[in-house]
């Protein structure tokens, strides 16, 4: 069996996570981020949403989506919470 064979076979079983759009992250006061996409090109509407630190969680406020707010353990959790895929 070819290697290539072996590597889809692989990445069915573990699944792959999508590719994901470049944020910049621009930090608005002492607990507080907002998140936009990178690639202001293609998407004129490029603000993804907001970080807040509250009481060692941060609080996800992404802007035109349903699911509203979320709580992360991390910044990078947060980050990646707001990430859309590419």
């Amino acid at each position: 069996m070819s290697l290539i064979v072996e590597a889809a076979k692989l990445s069915q079983t573990v699944g792959i996570a999508p590719e994901r759009v470049e944020v910049d992250v621009a930090r608005t006061d002492s607990d507080g981020w907002r998140v936009t996409r990178r690639d202001h090109a293609d998407h004129p509407i490029d603000l993804l949403g907001f970080i807040t630190l509250i009481d060692d969680r941060y609080r996800v406020c992404a802007i035109g989506r349903p699911c509203g707010e979320i709580e992360t353990p991390t910044l990078s959790e947060a980050i990646d919470a707001l990430r859309p895929e590419a």
